[in-house]
This record gives C-alpha cells, structure tokens and sequence, in this order.
C-alpha cells in the first residue's frame, strides 16, 4: 500500500488533543472542541459517499450524531444502534470533561435537510436517568481502549435494526481481514461529504487486546462509527495515526462493555 494523501482538520478545530492508548505505542488524535475528528485518508482505501438513502449500500443503523456542551462548544460523531433503544458511540463524542447538555440524533441522514422525522430525536441528558453513559476510565485516562459511549432513549429504534457484536473476534494475523467503517464525515474542507453517509474498507495492520488498527479513509465526524467485519461490529472506532512513516486508522475492542448497557 501507499500512503501518500492526509486530511486533517484544522479550520474548524479550536485545539487538537492527544491521546494516549494504554499497553500499545499509538498516540492517536481526537478534537474535543467542535468536530469530533478522526481523519487520514489512504490512497488504496476510497471513501464512498452514499447520496440517497434508496442506494442498497446505505444502512439506516448508522446515525449522526451532535452534542451540545454548557459551555458552547459542541461536537459531531457517528452512531450505530446496538439495541431497540441504543445507539452506541465513542466517548470522546458523548463527553468533554462532562456530559453534554443534549445530543441531537438525526436517523437516515443523507444530506442537510433530509433526516427521518419519525426517528430522529433531541436527548436531554439526565443524571438521574443516565441516558448517556460513557466507559468510567475513559473519564480519568482519555485512553484509547476506553473510548466508548451508548445512548438510551425512549424512542423505539427496532423497525430499523441492530448491529450484532462480535465480542469474541479474533484478527486473522496470517491472512489479513478487510474492515468497513461507516460513518458521517463533517470535515470543514470537504464540504462534499458533509451530512452524507460514508464508507471506505481497509485491511487490517496490527492488534493488541484492547486496538485494532486498520487501513481504512476517515473524514472527521466519523468517530464512533462502527468497524465491520463479515457483517458484525468488532471494534469502534476512534482516532487515528498520522506520522511521516504510516497512516492508519484504530478503533477499541472494548465492545463487551457495551453488553451491560442494552436492555
């Protein structure tokens, strides 16, 4: 593979933050303040914009998501439902040093005004409900391996489907899985996929217990996005790595933690 093309956003980004993934040498980049960012783009992995929601390559159980802070900053990432009322997501787009005020989650997006009505919802985040719910160590670390989140609502999501996890999946290290990420891209400087569902498919690089790391094109916005393997989900994805050696895309496996938070 080559990797010879990078998008990074920085026009939209007030600051961009690292984080440090514990028990592997990653330092992948995320952006707290406004777009939820994970973006490198690989040459031999193109990211595929589905521009109606007729296209048989769109998948209603993938949503957008955009969550508003006290103190005004907001944060757009993707979603996927895990549940008849759960959506699951990464953490570091459900919580900024605190949960956000509301998250709006737009179901069958496909460009600016075209969302289902019937589905789509505001959540109010409640303490006492605990509605938005993100892995308790991702709160004290920011690590990589914790960066997971789910919704709950009181809207019934059945009629659109699940995805299945696959917490027991094992890369094949001999023969290299290839991985689909599905996801919605809010890059300021492609403004062309903004909105719009997305999907690119890359093969697997490497793996510890906790990351799987991949060679799939990301756009921002496309943190949380699910990471599919023969159909299930097998990580979640949630930054990337961008250095003069590689490109790569990394997502946790931590998804068994999502079990215990699906009724």
């Amino acid at each position: 593979m080559k990797f010879t093309k990078k998008i990074m956003t920085m026009a939209t980004c007030a600051i961009m933050l690292g984080g440090i993934a514990t028990g592997n040498s990653d330092i992948s980049f995320k952006n707290y303040e406004g777009f939820s960012t994970n973006a490198v783009i690989i040459d031999d992995s193109p990211l595929v914009k589905v521009s109606s929601t007729s296209n048989s390559n769109f998948d209603q159980r993938v949503v957008q998501l955009y969550a508003v802070y006290s103190d005004g900053t907001y944060s757009y990432s993707t979603g996927f439902i895990v549940g008849d009322n759960e959506i699951a997501s990464c953490a570091h787009g459900l919580y900024k040093g605190g949960y956000p005020e509301y998250v709006n989650v737009y179901v069958k997006r496909c460009g600016s005004s075209t969302y289902d009505t019937n589905y789509s919802f505001k959540l109010t985040y409640s303490s006492e409900k605990q509605n938005i719910v993100v892995h308790d160590n991702y709160k004290t670390t920011g690590d990589d391996e914790y960066d997971i989140g789910i919704i709950t609502t009181t809207t019934d999501l059945s009629a659109l489907g699940k995805f299945t996890l696959n917490t027991a999946y094992t890369p094949n290290k001999t023969t290299p899985h290839t991985y689909t990420v599905k996801g919605y891209p809010m890059e300021a400087t492609h403004t062309e996929y903004q909105k719009y569902q997305c999907y690119s498919s890359g093969d697997y690089k490497s793996s510890s217990n906790e990351i799987l790391r991949y060679f799939a094109s990301t756009l921002g916005g496309m943190s949380g996005a699910p990471v599919i393997y023969d159909g299930k989900v097998v990580a979640i994805n949630v930054g990337h790595i961008d250095t003069t050696a590689t490109k790569y895309n990394l997502g946790t496996r931590n998804i068994s933690w999502l079990n215990n938070h699906i009724s």
